[in-house]
């Protein structure tokens, strides 16, 4: 069930509280997919937190529909070769995700998104800054910090923003383009 967010155009269907939960939802994905997908007749653009990847009942279908489908990671080695596994799962043919790529969180701690590229196979679509208290206002509610409407994780957030609907439109061009040939 959609819920309105107060004061705001946004509607939210919360997610399952917890992972065992997903797999009791595994033919669920499917058909919700095709719903969400309905939505785009009327305007309305979906965004889907999949989670973690791999988890056994995760939301595969909603991932292997989206016009765009970003992995988030960091740029420590760690994170990379997280990254680096589940890139490579992706890239392959038999893959649903139709427009992968990388949404990076603190570029050059220690590697820029070039880099990050590079070693992950998949292009990075856009950067965000690492500034836990900014991104806490959105994921948590806390209260916004001094300069936050005009400080660089809002203005980072505006410019992903414009760079996402680049790349869906894009990707529904090639859609288009393809399904008309």
């Amino acid at each position: 069930m959609a819920q309105r967010l107060e004061g705001t155009s946004v509607s939210i269907v919360a997610g399952i509280r917890d992972h065992a939960q997903a797999t009791g939802l595994r033919d669920l994905w499917a058909p919700l997919a095709e719903a969400l997908a309905a939505l785009e007749s009327t305007g309305q653009d979906v965004i889907v937190d999949g989670g973690r990847l791999g988890l056994p009942g995760y939301p595969e279908p909603l991932l292997d529909a989206a016009d765009l489908t970003l992995m988030v990671t960091r740029s420590p080695l760690p994170a990379l070769a997280a990254a680096r596994t589940w890139s490579a799962t992706v890239r392959r043919q038999d893959s649903g995700w139709r427009n992968p790529g990388a949404l990076l969180i603190g570029e050059g701690q220690p590697y820029k998104a070039a880099d990050v590229a590079r070693v992950i196979g998949i292009p990075v679509i856009g950067v965000l800054p690492d500034e836990p208290e900014a991104a806490a206002v959105y994921y948590r509610g806390a209260h916004a910090p001094a300069q936050f409407e005009n400080g660089t994780y809002v203005r980072s957030l505006i410019a992903l923003t414009e760079v996402i609907q680049a790349c869906v439109a894009r990707s529904r061009a090639q859609l288009i383009e393809e399904v008309t040939r």
